[in-house]
This record gives C-alpha cells, structure tokens and sequence, in this order.
C-alpha cells in the first residue's frame, strides 16, 4: 500500500484511542493449533 511521511511533534498522536503496539503482536498458534492471544 502507500506509504506516508509526516513530522510527529512532542505527544502528539497520530490516531487517538489506538495502543503503540498492534494487538495483532501477541496473536500465536499453541502446540495444538489452538488460536492464542484473544480475548
């Protein structure tokens, strides 16, 4: 997809209510192929 540049000053958000880190980080397989890190 595209890409975009954009300054970010001091605390400014860029998409406020969003986490620093993406939900889908923690999502993994189990050793029975169960889905983990949902909730």
């Amino acid at each position: 997809g595209a890409g975009f540049v954009y300054p970010i000053c001091g605390d400014m958000r860029t998409m406020p209510g969003l986490g620093t880190k993406p939900a889908a980080a923690i999502i993994d397989f189990d050793a029975n192929g169960e889905i983990v890190g949902l909730s």
